[in-house]
């Protein structure tokens, strides 16, 4: 009597069958995880981001994003601090923490590094730049809050001036005629042709005239008004000191 065997299936197909159960499974939870991704997204995204160029919100319309000149890590901005248009249309920002400056043509595409290697405190150096401000001849003036300096920068990239801070240069401005450099607590005022100092006023503290200020410093027809950040208040003097009025006034605090 013959006994029938019974069927196995060949080992190639019980593998194939294994493949395809595992590509399945691993499409599943692709797509869920890029579902995922999306609800988080939409989650956390800010209220009112544009999501394309033209699109408005907030009253706002978004134009473009720049984000450095290459897809390497280090060929983008990492810290950017500070953005000022040069007279040109140009775009230049601070990155800080990368220690140079960037410059975009007016349509976001990439121009120039200003200032370029690991950064340092040695003449024509940059070790930490962040505020930024053009005076009327086109010159950049960047303050190096770690390098107690201010350098002015021409288009091309060549370093025209430089002007010390007493401890920190955390902002500047300029005008027709002096550069004003924000200080620790005080403001530094120097000749802009020929970079000498010709005063300085204020002190650290909450006092009105006092200043107690991280970053912003503006200048415009003899008035230098000063973001007096950890004040809570805006302080506008005269080139020579002279306290000309304080908004909102009151006490101050950290906070």
């Amino acid at each position: 009597m013959t006994v029938e065997q019974p069927y196995t299936q060949p080992a190639s197909a019980t593998s194939s069958r294994a493949r395809t159960v595992l590509i399945v499974a691993i499409a599943l939870l692709l797509a869920l995880l890029m579902g995922l991704v999306v609800v988080f997204y939409n989650l956390l995204k800010p209220a009112g981001l544009p999501v394309s160029a033209g699109t408005t919100a907030d009253e706002m319309t978004w134009v473009r994003s720049m984000y450095g000149f290459g897809p390497a890590t280090d060929e983008q901005l990492y810290a950017p601090v500070s953005v000022a248009i040069a007279p040109n249309g140009d775009i230049w920002a601070t990155d800080q923490t990368r220690s140079r400056i960037m410059v975009f043509r007016s349509d976001g595409t990439f121009r120039r590094l200003v200032h370029t290697g690991g950064g340092g405190t040695g003449k024509g150096q940059l070790a930490r730049p962040e505020s930024i401000a053009f005076d009327p001849d086109g010159n950049a003036w960047v303050a190096d809050t770690q390098g107690g300096k201010v350098i002015a920068f021409s288009q091309n990239g060549r370093v025209v001036k430089e002007l010390p801070a007493e401890t920190q240069a955390r902002g500047v401005a300029v005008d027709a005629e002096h550069v004003y450099i924000l200080d620790l607590g005080k403001v530094l005022v120097y000749d802009r042709a020929t970079g000498k100092k010709l005063t300085s006023f204020g002190a650290r503290g909450t006092a009105p005239g006092q200043i107690d200020a991280y970053q912003g410093i503006v200048a415009k027809d003899g008035v230098i008004y000063v973001a007096d950040s950890f004040n809570k208040r805006i302080q506008a003097f005269e080139t020579d000191g002279k306290l000309l009025w304080t908004v909102p006034g009151g006490t101050a605090s950290r906070g």
